[in-house]
């Protein structure tokens, strides 16, 4: 043999030995297994795994479990005590509220409910949800209160004003009008006396009962006058009475025309709700002279529907491949604010020129009328009056039925 030739053939021995370790060292456990993948299937989990894998799932065990326990110790658990922090010199006292929520008629709600929200308005939200640790809960038995001395006179000022006049119900007249033209105010400026309020472009004013009955009068003939109710509440001391003017406006939300039904015409038919909403909450003073209330007022008009032009699903509303849909146009306006003043006189509260609470008349074309070109408008109007006691007040028109009226399609 050779030289040439035993070289040649020890070449070739070390590659074809070469490529049979490359080959079979996946089988020696150098590299982790492929998965396994049966035919149109999910992979198949390798039944063993390599040393670094394993090493690597041994560290990162304890810190995830490490993890787990320091977001339930900072987010659940909590740090257990054993009295309540008193860092301000707070208190707990209790008080009894029973003579009130027992003969109190709310309506379904809890009566509790409303010394507790009454007392959040008068010494404010803040004041509960502060550094200084606090409590404020109600059952129909008693009121729960943990706060400061001072915080704790506050509270027990509110609560006899509900206590001493549990039996009380109090009879209110609400009288709600739009006038077209704020000029009104220019032959009744010798009767106003002014009052503060925070909310912008609302004014009040304190009316004599005797100047009321005449200003309402005066105003009953103008021509663009407008009563919208004047109804007769009974409302239980610091309890809350709504009254709904208002009404459904129906509107073409969209068409429904499927494929699947050609031809068809069903329109699917919406409702929104336009009108007033004025809430009342009074609390007399200890002393029957001041009246507190919380007159909230929300107006919805619908100004118009707009028409908008869709077309129609290929195959539906045969021979019409339009259809109409509406797209409601509407304004709204809010007011939120407390009064004070002596129960012998009258409030009133003008929410300046909004949109008139009434519905909408379609005119035809065929009069000839002058149409407004905007949706109508008013200074809208407010009387809150106190009427006195009403304990077995019984009304025929049924002003007695309930705390919340309703006064739908009526204006």
């Amino acid at each position: 043999m050779s030289m040439f030739a035993f070289y040649h053939r020890t070449a070739f021995f070390f590659a074809v030995f070469f490529v049979a370790i490359f080959v079979l060292r996946p089988a020696f456990g150098q590299n982790p297994p492929q998965a396994w993948r049966p035919p149109g299937g999910t992979a198949v989990t390798p039944i063993r795994a390599t040393a670094q894998e394993q090493h690597q799932s041994s560290t990162h065990a304890p810190l995830q479990s490490a993890q787990l326990q320091q977001v339930s110790a900072s987010s659940s658990a909590g740090k257990p005590i054993n009295r309540l922090p008193n860092d301000h010199k707070q208190v707990w006292r209790e008080y009894d509220i029973s003579p009130y929520t027992t003969r109190v008629d709310s309506n379904g709600a809890p009566p509790q409910q409303a010394i507790v929200d009454w007392i959040l308005r008068d010494t404010g939200y803040a004041s509960w949800h502060s550094d200084v640790v606090a409590v404020l809960s109600g059952t129909p038995r008693s009121l729960r209160v943990y706060h400061t001395p001072e915080m704790q006179q506050a509270v027990a000022r509110i609560v006899d004003r509900y206590v001493s006049s549990a039996s009380k119900t109090y009879m209110y007249g609400l009288h709600i009008y739009t006038i077209g033209h704020p000029d009104w105010r220019t032959r009744a400026q010798r009767l106003l006396h002014s009052v503060p309020v925070q909310s912008e472009g609302v004014e009040a004013w304190l009316v004599a009962r005797e100047d009321a009955m005449l200003l309402r009068e005066e105003l009953s003939r103008r021509s663009d006058y407008q009563n919208h109710g004047s109804p007769k509440l009974l409302v239980p001391n610091g309890q809350n009475t709504i009254v709904n003017f208002n009404r459904e406006q129906p509107y073409i939300k969209s068409h429904l025309a499927p494929e699947s039904t050609p031809g068809s015409q069903n329109a699917n038919v919406a409702e929104l709700t336009e009108g007033l909403v004025v809430e009342v909450n009074p609390l007399m003073s200890l002393d029957g002279t001041t009246v507190d209330a919380m007159v909230r007022c929300q107006l919805e008009q619908v100004e118009k529907l707009v028409s908008v032009k869709l077309q129609s699903p290929p195959g539906a509303n045969r021979g019409k491949p339009w259809y109409n849909i509406d797209v409601p146009q509407r304004v709204s306006c809010e007011f939120h604010e407390r009064f004070r003043w002596p129960r012998n006189k009258v409030l009133l509260i003008s929410l300046g020129v909004v949109p008139r609470p009434v519905p909408h008349f379609s005119i035809t074309k065929t009069v000839k009328l002058p149409v407004p070109k905007s949706p109508p408008r008013g200074d809208l109007l407010l009387f809150v009056e106190h009427k006195g006691d009403a304990v077995d007040a019984d009304t025929a028109d049924g002003s007695g039925n309930g705390a919340t009226q309703d006064f739908r399609g009526r204006y």
